[in-house]
This record gives structure tokens, sequence and C-alpha cells, in this order.
């Protein structure tokens, strides 16, 4: 952690989480910018395919799970990394994804409860895999600081 990191670090750090981990979980990354989109108000983003085939709501088996898991797991690796980066959790910044994460996991699981410890249990396992990417994590910060949009090709060129 530096002493001083600015937003656009701190966006940076958040948006390489978000990629590499779902390049190493085998989300089919699109995009990662860190370009502001002032008619949505975001900072920055990841885009990624989802397969049609994918149907957590009602397909229960284990693929559709690991898949599910993959996804929550991503999201949360972005504001891990930019905590990691800054020493600043910033909450108001990842609103959007603690949103999709909660309404997603409570989705899946069925009651508020369940959803709490099972949201505990893949945040665990997120800072686990911030922890061991983190060398990606950060290459791939820096590019983006760089050349502010990254392909999918330039993101796993970089890891």
């Amino acid at each position: 952690m530096r002493a001083e990191v600015t937003e656009l670090e701190g966006t940076a750090y958040h948006e390489a989480g978000h990629a590499v981990l779902k390049c190493a979980y085998g989300v089919v990354l699109r995009h990662a910018t860190i370009i502001r989109d002032d008619e949505s108000e975001v900072l920055g983003h990841v885009a990624y395919t989802i397969s049609p085939s994918f149907h957590p709501d009602y397909d229960t088996s284990s693929r559709t799970r690991s898949r599910a898991e993959a996804l929550i797991m991503s999201s949360m690796a972005g504001r891990i990394a930019e905590q990691r980066s800054t020493g600043i959790e910033n909450l108001e910044g990842a609103e959007h994804d603690i949103h999709w994460e909660v309404g997603f996991a409570s989705r899946m699981t069925g009651s508020n409860e369940e959803a709490e410890l099972y949201l505990a249990w893949l945040e665990h396992r997120a800072r686990r895999g911030v922890e061991h990417r983190w060398w990606a994590i950060e290459a791939v910060a820096a590019e983006l600081l760089k050349r502010r949009k990254l392909s999918a090709k330039q993101v796993r060129r970089v890891i």
C-alpha cells in the first residue's frame, strides 16, 4: 500500500481484481476499462459473457453452482483488490457489486441467514484468490492506467 492512491488508481485495482479473477475462474472476459461512464455514473467496469445455458435460479447442478461462485468471487475481488491497494474499504464505490452479490446469493440459497454465511465463505475464498494472484492484479492495474481500456486478449497477455 502506498501513502497516496488516486481515485483512478483505486479504480484500476478494482477493475483489475475483477478481470484477473474472472480469467482465473474461467469466466469469458470481453474487456476491462477505467473510463468513466457519466451516464451510468460508474468509474470503470469489466464486461464478460455468460453462457445462455447458465440458469442458477433453477439449475442446481454442481457445474452451475461453480459458475455462480466464480461470478460472485470475481465480483468481490474488485473491492478486495482496491482495499489492498489503497488501505481503505470503498463500500460506496462497490455498492453495485455488493447489491448484485447479495441478491444473487439470496436467490441461490433461499434464506438471508444462509446467504450471509455463503457470502462470508465466498469472500474468504475471493481474498485468497486475490492474494495468490496479486502480481497479476498489479500488472493489469498498471496496464489499465496506461491504456484506460484492455481487451480480453490484452488482459490475458499481461497475466
